[in-house]
């Protein structure tokens, strides 16, 4: 089976135009088919080893250890911890063109943990400081 690169109809692989548009065949994409022959591509022609590894996620899920690393520090956890969720939101929200999108739920999960932990140790920090006083 494959699909057509103008209409987007599925068409038998023996077809020669799209049932629909009457689009020529030969600039179809090829389906992903389970033990079928041809190529095994589960995202509409291309392999997932093709698509580009997700760069913000993977700048998020680093950022986001740093953060949950780095939490008990009053401020620098807090920034760490909102340049991990955007770095990863954005991530996230460009999923379908890249591969390996773990790391940017991994990465907001650990930022968001690290905010919280940083936002608890900034109010402690500040109570300590203004009981010293």
């Amino acid at each position: 089976m494959k699909k057509c690169s103008i209409c987007g109809a599925v068409m038998p692989d023996e077809s020669v135009q799209c049932p629909q548009c009457k689009a020529d065949a030969g600039t179809a994409i090829p389906l992903y088919v389970p033990n079928g022959p041809g190529p095994h591509y589960a995202y509409g022609g291309v392999s997932p080893q093709e698509k580009p590894v997700n760069g913000k996620g993977l700048a998020g899920m680093i950022v986001g250890i740093l953060s949950y690393v780095f939490c008990w520090v009053p401020i620098l956890g807090f920034v760490l911890g909102l340049i991990g969720v955007i770095l990863s939101g954005i991530g996230l929200s460009r999923k379908d063109r890249y591969r390996l999108n773990g790391f940017a739920v991994a990465g907001l999960i650990l930022s968001i943990l690290a905010l919280v932990w940083g936002l608890i140790y900034i109010f402690v920090f500040f109570i300590v400081i203004a009981a010293a006083v």
